[in-house]
């Protein structure tokens, strides 16, 4: 199982679909999906491990990498 955080918007279709329709269990997955309230809601999530991966922003991986906003990891 993985859980997969996504923020409310027409570009996580992807992950929303790939969810409903059970495309993910072709792989031997369980993608469980999380809809947050906000990116730095998303970043804090990642960060303590409550997902597995998301959907997000191109500059947030690089934010949290260099540790902008938060904690560096």
């Amino acid at each position: 199982e993985v859980t997969v955080g996504f923020i409310p918007l027409t570009d996580c279709a992807s992950v929303v679909v790939a969810s409903q329709m059970g495309f993910d269990r072709k792989y031997g997955l369980k993608i469980n999906v999380s809809k947050e309230a906000s990116w730095a809601g998303v970043r804090d999530k990642l960060m303590n491990g409550e997902l597995h991966a998301a959907h997000v922003l191109y500059g947030l991986v690089y934010g949290v990498h260099l540790g902008i906003g938060g904690q560096q990891k």
